[in-house]
């Protein structure tokens, strides 16, 4: 069978960083407005066929479905409507055909809007079942954004999108911002099914995905792409990039270039 490089899917968690309203937006020198061109030319240069974003408020979503060429986006907002942080998903339609979409949430009621108990924010995951138009592989995507402060609440997370994940009968793709680290429970509850691409990659660099708009990254990675393991990875990588007038979030975007 060909396996040729252009039968591979380069796949890209990113997490934004929200957008704050307008008052503060003028004084931030992080702010979106001065971000977003930067970001979306990197994202474009990169050119993933899959890309999954955390923390798009409303607006962002919008720039950036309106300025990601070629790509069609799939979100819903934490409300079950529009309002709201969403883990968006984005992907070619050239590349791939959209079979079905879906967001629950995580929590005791994944099928309402709704927190986890003892928690401030609703969370998320968000996912697509498409075709691969150049192999006729099904797959599904999932993109999700855990628990920032409660680490019960991730590992709720985690165990809920595991159950999701059991249901498909087909290659597995998960990217999110796990706040947390490979240590901690929720990634390992994870990674007892998935493989971290960073791990298993012919090609991985390795370096730390949250940096505070500092430039300086924790050492370990809280940002993940996982896959399952029928997906081989040809190359992994944490993006170490700056703007030219700012940061383009406070994580960096991480990297990996898959086959099924």
């Amino acid at each position: 069978m060909d396996k040729g490089p252009q039968k591979t899917i380069k796949v890209m968690s990113y997490n934004i960083r929200r957008d704050r309203p307008v008052w503060h937006e003028i004084r931030d020198k992080n702010s979106w407005y001065k971000r977003r061109k930067g970001l979306t030319a990197q994202i474009l240069r990169y050119s993933p066929d899959l890309l999954g974003v955390q923390e798009a408020n409303p607006s962002q979503a919008a720039y950036l479905t309106k300025n990601l060429h070629g790509y069609k986006m799939i979100k819903l907002g934490r409300d079950g409507k529009d309002r709201g942080e969403a883990c968006a998903i984005f992907y070619k339609p050239e590349r791939f055909e959209l079979i079905s979409n879906e967001t629950f949430w995580l929590s005791q009621t994944p099928d309402v809007p709704s927190n986890y108990l003892g928690t401030i924010c609703k969370r998320i995951c968000t996912y697509i079942v498409a075709k691969d138009k150049l192999t006729s592989k099904t797959f599904c995507y999932l993109n999700t954004h855990l628990d920032n402060r409660v680490a019960g609440a991730r590992m709720f997370g985690a165990e809920k999108i595991c159950q999701k994940i059991a249901s498909f009968d087909c290659p597995i793709i998960l990217s999110g911002d796990f706040n947390d680290t490979e240590q901690s429970k929720a990634y390992n509850t994870v990674a007892a099914i998935l493989n971290d691409s960073a791990k298993v990659a012919a090609d991985s660099k390795e370096h730390g995905s949250f940096h505070d708009f500092t430039g300086k990254a924790r050492q370990y990675p809280i940002d993940f792409i996982f896959v399952s393991k029928n997906i081989s990875v040809n190359r992994y990588g944490v993006i170490v990039e700056r703007g030219e007038k700012a940061w383009h979030s406070d994580h960096y975007p991480v990297f990996a270039e898959i086959e099924m």
